[in-house]
């Protein structure tokens, strides 16, 4: 099985390191592609003792974390290795704060045997039960389109609910958000919403590259929704309908006490629930927190003793 691992960085060089020794070392055979936001820290791939089978490309940042831009960067990455006939069966869609929590080749034979097209979590943001339904997140994230507004505009937050017309969102910096009629989403192509971080096959890969290219008018949609890289991909995949995609990124991340849209970091009292067999990687690990737990999950993932 040929893997390639695009991972997607802005900060903390020394973890970006550690991570690509780690998928090296566990599977090296895989390609690996880094695409890095330069506004968070300069990054030079210089300490790394092997460079073969690595690629390199810098994005002119800062990303908008409630904005498509945030997901340009795997966009490309898709552009990229078509354009260069990079050979793979399957791509894994990283963060510089995501570690692995199997041993790569595990994960990867997982993947090869699974029978699925992709990993990739979704759920019909019309759903009426669970995180989406409840809040209505979906719904105001999606069917509106959303530009930036003075600061003011969040004192008018406590008129949202009055009028369905118009949304007030200060989540991500001061938006307003007006009703799409009629938004691109009907009972035949739902729009879907779910993680960011995903494992693909190329097939897969190839389908949603096209639908990009094909579907111009649904991305400059979702360029002015909230969180698009959480929305896009599913639904452009999903709506496809000729892949049998896992409704599981195969990622572990804890949203509690979240009120920014951040996860959780995550530290070694966390090892016994990130390593029960369920997950291929966790997220979000942060060197500068808890490099014990790094620790720990090497000895799992590489055998070091």
């Amino acid at each position: 099985m040929r893997a390639c691992y695009f991972v997607q960085t802005h900060t903390n060089p020394e973890q970006i390191h550690r991570l690509v020794r780690t998928l090296k070392q566990g599977s090296p055979g895989a390609r690996i592609l880094i695409g890095h936001d330069c506004s968070g820290c300069d990054l030079d791939l210089a300490p790394l003792p092997d460079l073969s089978g690595i690629d390199l490309f810098r994005v002119e940042g800062p990303l908008d974390r409630a904005g498509l831009s945030v997901l340009e960067p795997y966009l490309t990455a898709l552009d990229g290795l078509a354009e260069r006939a990079v050979d793979f069966d399957w791509l894994i869609y990283l963060s510089g704060q995501d570690y692995p929590v199997l041993p790569l080749p595990e994960i990867e034979g997982f993947l090869e045997t699974s029978g699925r097209d992709g990993f990739l979590s979704h759920w019909d943001i019309r759903a009426d039960s669970g995180f989406w339904g409840k809040s209505r997140r979906g719904l105001r994230r999606y069917l509106y389109q959303y530009r930036p507004a003075p600061a003011w505009i969040g004192a008018a937050k406590r008129l949202n609910g009055l009028s369905s017309r118009y949304h007030v969102s200060t989540a991500y910096g001061p938006r307003l958000g007006v009703l799409a009629t009629p938004s691109p989403f009907t009972d035949a192509f739902p729009c879907y919403a779910g993680d960011q971080w995903h494992a693909l096959s190329r097939p897969c890969v190839e389908a949603l590259r096209q639908a990009v290219q094909r579907e111009g008018a649904l991305v400059e949609y979702f360029r002015h929704t909230l969180c698009p890289c959480e929305a896009l991909v599913q639904t452009l995949l999903v709506n496809d309908r000729r892949f049998n995609l896992e409704n599981d990124s195969l990622r572990y991340v804890d949203w509690t006490g979240s009120r920014d849209g951040r996860a959780r970091v995550l530290t070694a009292g966390d090892l016994a629930t990130i390593t029960s067999g369920r997950y291929h990687f966790a997220r979000k690990v942060d060197s500068r927190v808890d490099a014990r737990l790094l620790d720990l999950l090497d000895e799992r993932v590489l055998s070091v003793r």
